[in-house]
């Protein structure tokens, strides 16, 4: 089975040199929560994934899985 990929958390994590323990303390979420928006099990609400782009100083779109938009 193909999983679909929604977000790039623990793309743009690795990229920063962040773990998720790092951003559940910014984000002020449980780690549990950050590895299951990590491996895409459950998605960030809107809010949220805006809340995480300000803790990681990035532009939200950074954090969109791209390919989802292709046709």
């Amino acid at each position: 089975m193909n999983k679909t990929r929604y977000n790039r958390i623990s793309i743009v994590l690795d990229e920063l040199g962040l773990d998720q323990r790092e951003l559940a303390k910014l984000v002020g979420v449980t780690k549990d929560t950050v590895s299951r928006w990590c491996r895409n099990k459950n998605q960030p609400r809107l809010p949220e994934l805006f809340k995480i782009a300000s803790a990681m100083n990035i532009d939200v779109r950074r954090l969109i899985e791209p390919n989802l938009f292709k046709k």
